[in-house]
């Protein structure tokens, strides 16, 4: 997964640098405050694509989300 390499590589510094500020030490990147994040950042993405009109999602009597894809693009127009 290369694409997601330099994403994860700089939440962990941000993490680490917030740390240092914060005066916490280990100055370390926590597994659970990264996912946390990483699990934000995906939730904004997906409103986000739902916003544009390219995703849209409904849920299953347990109230899990499940998406389609309601508008096709290619993946590079989505970089932009």
């Amino acid at each position: 997964m290369l694409y997601l390499q330099p994403y994860v590589y700089q939440l962990i510094k941000e993490l680490v640098e917030q740390r240092i500020v914060d005066k916490k030490v280990p100055y370390v990147a926590i597994r659970n405050e990264l996912h946390s994040k990483i699990i934000s950042d995906i939730k904004e993405t997906i409103d986000e694509l739902e916003a544009g009109g390219l995703v849209a999602h409904s849920e299953n009597i347990n109230g899990i989300e499940l998406y389609r894809v309601e508008k096709e693009v290619e993946l590079e127009d989505l970089e932009r």
